[in-house]
């Protein structure tokens, strides 16, 4: 009977173990998972960066000057600023002749790890900046 023992011990051990990792495979988030939502939160982002070099474009146009967030929100050249949507946060620098909008993950690396850049040659640009800006010398993503 000690061998019956022996092996019936063994065999609740293992029966153990493998449910102790099972449960630990399920309280960590699936892989997958994480890397769509964060090509979603990227994807996002690149949609409204583009969308505020258009838009600076047409107040350009309209003004003779390019605009801070808050003009172009203020004139209805955008619906509303991108931040609210509290993925990334986003700051343009304008002037008469020039604008530089900036994107960065709100809480890095949580919310996303890509970091954007945007000017006047309408030239998306963009890297893991570990949650700093993105700049003019930064690779060009579109």
């Amino acid at each position: 009977m000690p061998s019956f023992v022996n092996l019936m011990l063994r065999f609740c051990l293992a029966w153990i173990l493998v449910g102790d990792l099972a449960c630990r495979k399920e309280e960590r988030p699936d892989e997958a998972v994480v890397a769509a939502s964060q090509s979603s939160r990227d994807n996002a982002t690149r949609a409204s960066m583009l969308t505020i070099a258009r838009v600076q474009s047409a107040f350009h146009a309209a003004h003779g000057r390019y605009a801070t967030l808050a003009e172009l929100v203020d004139a209805g050249f955008l619906p509303n600023d991108p931040s609210e949507a509290r993925m990334a946060q986003f700051f343009i620098e304008a002037s008469e002749d020039t604008f530089a909008c900036y994107s960065v993950p709100t809480d890095y690396p949580a919310s996303g790890r890509m970091s954007y850049f945007i000017d006047q040659t309408g030239k998306l640009r963009g890297s893991d900046r570990r949650g700093g800006r993105a700049s003019a010398t930064d690779p060009v993503l579109e």
